[in-house]
């Protein structure tokens, strides 16, 4: 099989002609820009992570030879501590995956899942009509409903809840995603996994990671084996014509994400933005997360410390973005089935992470108390 190197033979795309910008509406989209940018000025940057739980956490499992066993377990373990505060970190009490679907054209099915919450339906566009429906997003929407999904699955065994939100067509993704992280927080959430409904390998979201950092196409395309050289030739100009379009929208970053018509972006940015302003610690899982969790730390710079990467896809896109965000995924498993499903996996891994070094922190401390006991009885303290 031909391998996937031949970009030259990708068909370029067509100049630009829309009109250039005037002197004043270049001054307006300024204005503009600094008015949008003031709409998230009542999150301000998210409080600080407990930086002195995480490094009382790192130094009591470097002091015993077991603790040192547990390796990337301990900053898992001192993670979830500096979003406490707490040292030893407490388990997790309440995890929740809320998947964020565009327009469904009808409320989904009732479920049959407790662990499942499915609201009505969103408000329609003004002429009703859900253009963002795919089929295969329908089926998956169902799935989820009816508790057959993957996600809903996992979630049945590692003890999380799973909402389904469609999101509304007026305009307000953004504050929709704001909105449901309130919600989920209020009803006592301490974890949150933000998920969507893309399986496989997603072009808008390798074509938005490359407009917000300049990342070439060919550097973003999929390294799938199975593909042809003429497959892989075709996701990169489906990326190059995605970044094309982006390229018409203002270079202010809440803007573009305001103004590029991908709801289901807006709404994963308004979601981490909210939850992370409010102390709670995200998640983040799949490639379209990822990119929307690097965003957020571009719009409030801060966000980034309440972050985690579930898992890392193969994905160029996915693994550059955790990469810029100077984040360590949970686990590895290649996964590309969206709705939260890595997340949810790495509940798993981060739960043992706290209940293991949980276990150390008390045995070590029991050791010491029990010294200085034997100490203060023999008199050695006196």
């Amino acid at each position: 099989m031909p391998m996937p190197h031949e970009p030259e033979s990708i068909p370029q795309p067509e100049p630009d002609s829309a009109p250039k910008q005037s002197a004043d509406a270049a001054a307006n989209a300024d204005s503009n820009a600094q008015a949008d940018s003031a709409e998230f000025a009542d999150l301000g940057a998210p409080a600080e992570i407990d930086t002195e739980a995480a490094a009382a956490v790192v130094a009591a499992m470097s002091s015993t030879q077991r603790g040192r066993s547990f390796g990337r377990l301990t900053d898992a373990a001192a993670f979830m501590a500096a979003c406490q505060g707490k040292v030893p970190a407490e388990p997790l009490r309440q995890p929740r995956v809320v998947i964020f679907h565009s327009a469904l054209a009808s409320p989904a099915p009732g479920s049959s899942d407790p662990s499942v919450s499915v609201p009505r339906s969103s408000a329609t566009g003004s002429n009703g009509a859900s253009s963002l429906r795919t089929p295969e997003s329908q089926t998956a929407a169902d799935d989820i409903a009816a508790g057959s999904a993957p996600v809903t699955t996992l979630a049945r065994t590692h003890g999380a809840g799973v909402r389904l939100e469609e999101i509304p067509t007026d305009g307000a993704a953004l504050e929709f995603g704001r909105s449901i992280a309130d919600s989920e927080i209020d009803a006592g959430a301490d974890l949150l996994i933000p998920g969507e409904l893309t399986e496989g390998f997603s072009v808008e979201a390798a074509a938005l990671f490359g407009a917000i950092t300049k990342t070439e196409p060919v550097a973003l395309a999929s390294l799938e084996a199975s593909l042809t050289t003429k497959q892989w030739q075709a996701d990169v100009t489906a990326i190059r014509d995605h970044m094309f379009r982006f390229r018409r929208f203002p270079a202010n970053l809440l803007d573009l994400v305001r103004e590029c018509q991908m709801p289901t972006v807006q709404s994963l940015v308004g979601f981490i933005l909210q939850a992370t302003s409010r102390r709670t610690p995200v998640l983040v899982d799949g490639c379209l997360a990822t990119v929307c969790g690097l965003i957020a730390e571009k719009i409030v710079p801060g966000t980034q410390p309440w972050l985690r990467s579930a898992q890392l896809s193969p994905e160029p896109a996915h693994i550059q973005a955790v990469q810029q965000l100077g984040l360590t995924p949970l686990l590895a498993f290649d996964l590309t089935t969206g709705q939260g499903t890595g997340g949810v996996l790495a509940l798993s891994a981060l739960n043992a992470a706290i209940e293991l070094v949980a276990d150390e922190v008390y045995a070590i401390t029991d050791a010491i108390n029990a010294h200085n006991h034997g100490a203060r009885s023999s008199g050695e303290l006196l």
